[in-house]
């Protein structure tokens, strides 16, 4: 069988006002052209579908759209799991209409009514308990254990001298109870495991909140996590899609893993995809450099401004940048000084300013302009009228 791993849509998300939802939809119309091209028979969303637990109309739309659209008419089983940002009987609502797609709705560890999903396709669900299901395909059976984000918070009371990480495996293996020789194993789950980067400069390590050791992750032959961001391999078998956009700025892949069996052994390709936004950070030293930089980008994608600059910038200079480029998502400012001695330049100091400049240099910092004289004065009048000098 051939799986796509997915995960973290974040359906609604919106950065600083700016919407995502279009572009979203044009990832995830990618994602179904892979799935026809590739002959996909299974794909896995593991949790965070929408950005809110009360996700707006058309980001629900959107989702039920696209797994209607996954599915194949039922040809192609679609596993969605709740995760951390999403409301479970929320998520769980539409399973009733679910079932006849081959959709598989998880917010809970409630076994699902194998009876109900729809018959004569290609493959077949036929067996579900306690957080998995089983399908087959022209002899080839798949049991997908299943942990939602939820059910390792609630499903067992807090136990003295138990960790999170522990219990949490306790959980899992509960489900893949299921796992047989004859079948290949997959566990999907939302969590933090210890080892997985969140950032750059940021690992998941022991004692972290909600982290899990993958020593204490059961053992499958495919485990489809969610909750990172980024497209990571954290050990031999353990594996992170990634979110389908860019929600912080960077240069990373946006990814699905594409899973292809034999027997127990697998084979994952990591497929880069082509029409995410991008998501990108810009130094610049004046309005002129941020247009020419702005105008390398497309439609969409998305930019973080930091202007390294003698001066503030006019008020009419940031209303114009806003206008022509609606892509910014905030704009910083970093006054600097020409130091004549060293030629090189330093961060103004704020030994000596007035309690007047320190304002004016805080809220400049902050919002890229200089305040209106009108908003100085009520500073000053509020704090009794006095312009004092540290």
């Amino acid at each position: 069988m051939k799986i796509l791993h997915t995960a973290d849509w974040h359906l609604g998300v919106k950065t600083m006002g700016i919407d995502r939802l279009e572009r979203q939809k044009v990832v995830i119309d990618e994602i179904n052209d892979l799935c026809n091209e590739k002959d996909i028979d299974i794909v896995i969303i593991a949790g965070d579908i929408y950005n809110t637990n009360t996700p707006s109309a058309l980001a629900e739309d959107l989702f039920y759209d696209s797994v209607e659209k996954l599915s194949n008419n039922g040809e192609r089983l679609v596993v969605v799991l709740s995760g951390n940002h999403d409301d479970p009987d929320r998520l769980c609502a539409g399973l009733p209409l679910a079932y006849a797609h081959n959709i598989v709705l998880a917010g809970d560890l409630t076994p699902l009514r194998s009876e109900k999903f729809v018959k004569g396709k290609s493959i077949e669900v036929f067996e579900t308990g306690e957080g998995y299901v089983k399908a087959r395909k022209n002899g080839e059976e798949i049991t997908i254990a299943y942990l939602p984000f939820d059910s390792t918070l609630k499903a067992r009371p807090n136990i003295e001298n138990v960790s999170y990480s522990a219990l949490v495996g306790d959980i899992a293996k509960d489900c893949c109870r299921a796992f047989s020789e004859n079948s290949f194993n997959v566990f999907v789950s939302h969590l933090f495991v210890v080892g997985s980067k969140i950032a750059r400069d940021r690992v998941v390590t022991v004692g972290d909140v909600f982290a899990v050791s993958k020593e204490d992750l059961p053992n499958a032959d495919y485990t489809a996590l969610g909750h990172i961001h980024s497209n990571q391999n954290v050990a031999d078998n353990i594996y992170y899609a990634g979110s389908i956009s860019r929600l912080r700025p960077g240069e990373y892949d946006v990814c699905v893993n594409i899973i292809e069996n034999n027997g127990h052994s697998v084979n994952v390709d990591k497929v880069v995809l082509q029409t995410p936004e991008k998501y990108v950070t810009l130094r610049v030293g004046s309005v002129l450099e941020a247009e020419q930089e702005l105008k390398k980008l497309n439609a969409g994608d998305l930019a973080e401004l930091t202007f390294v600059v003698r001066e503030p910038l006019k008020s009419s200079e940031m209303k114009m940048l806003k206008k022509e480029y609606p892509m910014i998502t905030s704009v910083a400012l970093e006054l600097v000084s020409d130091n004549e001695n060293t030629n090189q330049r330093s961060v103004v100091s704020r030994r000596n300013l007035s309690d007047k400049e320190l304002f004016v240099a805080f809220y400049t910092k902050k919002k890229g302009v200089e305040p209106r004289e009108s908003l100085v004065d009520l500073f000053i009048e509020c704090k009794g009228g006095k312009n004092e000098t540290n």
